[in-house]
């Protein structure tokens, strides 16, 4: 297991060098000069121009930029930003755990009802009822965030005043963010237990436990879910890169302060280190997510190890 984490480790430190990389290689070949964008039409001077040349090093060659860029990501130094001359790691981690928050939520939410849409559908002998879980899981992964958010927004917010319908504050303010955000991962995840569970259960091992006398919820529940759960395990680490994303449309829908409004705003205002910074921030937490699930993918499953 360690040999295992630890190639894994290797290979999410590989992604997240190559991100910096590309990041940094797409920020020198947009068109216009850097100094332009810093300057942004404020009247220069050449004590100012010389000032910013030796903050951003940009009178260096690439190849000695590549590694000052390299040497500070190292230093947990993510730069500065051209729109307000603060630090991008503080702006970026200040508003970071509300996304995370969200993200968070939205996974667990969405997994354990996608669990257990997927066990009620693999353990029904209704066939109506299985069939329509699967054309509500169909449903689900086809609604875009945005719009669910709205629809949620239309009826729990503005007629009903259940929820509110912007902000940071408080468990309430975060409920309809978390179900727009979680919906496709309800589908996949039911979807994904649903065909590994009339899998596993024509499995022999499955056939053998039934034979000693366990009861059914014995055998579905300790025995054939456990090895069922290896797909869905394997879905959730994508997913989990896949919401990080899509908090930044719902966090738009509901007003709410997260790195998905720092990232647009940064797009809006051409603040390239932001955006850069947003970037590596992003892949590093999906690589993260990747290498735990595969760790407990392969904890859970005797047949990884």
């Amino acid at each position: 297991m360690i040999r295992y984490a630890a190639s894994k480790i290797l290979w999410g430190v590989v992604v997240i060098w190559g991100t910096a990389t590309v990041a940094f290689v797409v920020l020198r070949v947009v068109p216009g000069n850097p100094l332009t964008l810093i300057l942004q039409g404020t009247p220069t001077t050449p004590q100012l121009v010389h000032a910013i040349d030796s903050q951003f090093h940009l009178n260096d060659s690439i190849l000695v930029q590549y590694f000052l860029y390299l040497n500070a990501l190292l230093h947990g130094n993510l730069g500065v930003s051209i729109a307000n001359g603060q630090s991008v790691g503080s702006q970026i981690f200040a508003v970071l755990p509300a996304t995370l928050q969200l993200v968070a939520t939205a996974t667990i939410f969405g997994g354990v009802l996608g669990l257990a849409l997927g066990l009620v559908a693999s353990w029904t002998r209704f066939r109506w009822l299985d069939r329509l879980i699967g054309a509500s899981n169909v449903v689900l992964t086809s609604i875009p965030a945005f719009w669910a958010g709205l629809i949620l927004l239309t009826f729990f917010s503005f007629s009903l005043g259940w929820f509110p319908a912007a902000g940071n504050n408080g468990f309430r303010s975060i409920v309809l963010p978390t179900i727009s955000l979680s919906l496709p991962v309800i589908a996949i995840v039911a979807q994904l237990i649903r065909d590994a569970m009339k899998e596993v259960l024509l499995e022999p091992y499955v056939l053998a436990a039934r034979a000693k006398g366990l009861s059914e919820s014995t055998v579905r529940l300790r025995h054939a879910l456990r090895n069922a759960l290896g797909p869905a395990l394997t879905a959730v680490g994508v997913i989990v890169g896949s919401l990080i994303t899509g908090a930044v449309v719902v966090e738009q829908v509901f007003a709410r302060e997260g790195i998905g409004a720092l990232a647009l705003r940064a797009i809006t205002e051409k603040d390239f280190p932001m955006v850069q910074g947003v970037v590596l921030v992003v892949a590093a937490g999906y690589v993260v997510t990747n290498i735990v699930t595969e760790i407990v993918h392969a904890l859970v499953d005797p047949r990884i190890r």
